[in-house]
């Protein structure tokens, strides 16, 4: 489960996050929907650690964050996708995907396989970068 409370966030004299509670119960699919400037990146900031909170508490299973730790955040779960084609753009799809799953250990590969399973353009071209994968690059 993911808990959100009271969180004031936001970017050198401008807080974004006023106050930011919710819970997402486990096994839920739950999507940030808002104007631009309504706080959604700031938000997905905070919790998977890119951000530190200036107040309030980021949990994961009943466990704090001590926030402002991308890599804490990973360990607990959570991982940032950024939009668009914010990769590492000069490493191969297969790169990029191995470095997205690196916490997982021997269950890389099986991980991996469903990568390809999903979008199969991208296996004979795991060697380009993204910008030269049809799939990978229209994300």
């Amino acid at each position: 489960m993911l808990e959100l409370t009271g969180v004031r966030a936001g970017y050198d004299a401008q807080e974004v996050l006023h106050g930011l509670s919710f819970t997402v119960p486990p096994r839920q699919i739950v999507a940030i929907v808002g104007v631009n400037g309504a706080g959604k990146s700031t938000t997905l900031k905070v919790i998977s650690g890119l951000l530190r909170a200036r107040q309030g508490t980021v949990t994961v299973d009943g466990r704090p964050l001590a926030g402002g730790s991308a890599a804490e955040a990973v360990r607990a779960g959570i991982a940032h996708v950024p939009e668009g084609r914010q990769v590492f753009p000069n490493m191969t799809v297969r790169e990029n995907l191995l470095l997205g799953a690196y916490t997982a250990g021997k269950a890389a590969a099986p991980r991996l396989m469903r990568c390809w399973a999903s979008s199969p353009s991208c296996r004979p071209r795991s060697a380009r970068t993204p910008d030269r994968c049809p799939a990978a690059s229209s994300r």
